[in-house]
C-alpha cells in the first residue's frame, strides 16, 4: 500500500484522487477512530464516488448518507464551497432537520419524499458532474497541510 507521501507525488488529478481514496479505504482505523483530516478525505472521497456512481439519490440511500452533515463540513474545510452548497441543497429536500444519520430512518424518509425531490437531485447531479470546485486540487492542498494525520 502506498504511503501518503507517495500518493501526494502522483501528478495526475484523477490518479491522485483514486490513490487517496484507496489509501483511506485500506486504513486500519474505522471512521470513528480516524484522525480529523482522514475523516475529511473520507467524506469527500465517498461523496464523489457515490454521486458519480448514482447521483445524490445513491449518496443518501447508502451508508454514505449517514455522514451527510460531516460531508458538508468536510467540503467547507477544504474550501469546496460551491460543492458544499450543492450538498446542502440536496439535503434540503428532506423534511427538517434534514436527512437522518441512521440509515434505516433515512430509508423511510427517502420513501416519503415527493417526486420533486428526484427532479431537484437530477439538477444537482448535473451541477456536481460539472465539478464547480476543483476537488482534486483542493484535496491535495488539504492533505499536504495535514499529511501527519495520514501517517
Amino acid at each position: 500500500m502506498p504511503s501518503i507521501d507517495e500518493v501526494l507525488q502522483i501528478v495526475d488529478p484523477t490518479r491522485f484522487s483514486i490513490a487517496l481514496s484507496e489509501l483511506i479505504a485500506r486504513s486500519p482505523r474505522s471512521f470513528a477512530e480516524s484522525r480529523p483530516a482522514e475523516r475529511v478525505a473520507w467524506c469527500v472521497s465517498e461523496l464523489e464516488a457515490e454521486v458519480n456512481n448514482g447521483g445524490f439519490s445513491l449518496f443518501f440511500m447508502n451508508s454514505t448518507g449517514d455522514l451527510a452533515a460531516e460531508t458538508v463540513d468536510a467540503l467547507g474545510r477544504i474550501g469546496a464551497y460551491k460543492t458544499m452548497a450543492l450538498v446542502k441543497e440536496a439535503m434540503s429536500v428532506f423534511p427538517p432537520p434534514g436527512p437522518a444519520a441512521a440509515r434505516q430512518s433515512r430509508e423511510a424518509q427517502l420513501k416519503a419524499l415527493p417526486a420533486s425531490a428526484r427532479a431537484t437531485w437530477d439538477r444537482l447531479d448535473k451541477a456536481f458532474f460539472a465539478y464547480p470546485d476543483d476537488l482534486p486540487t483542493l484535496m491535495r492542498s488539504f492533505v499536504t497541510a495535514h499529511a501527519a494525520d495520514f501517517r
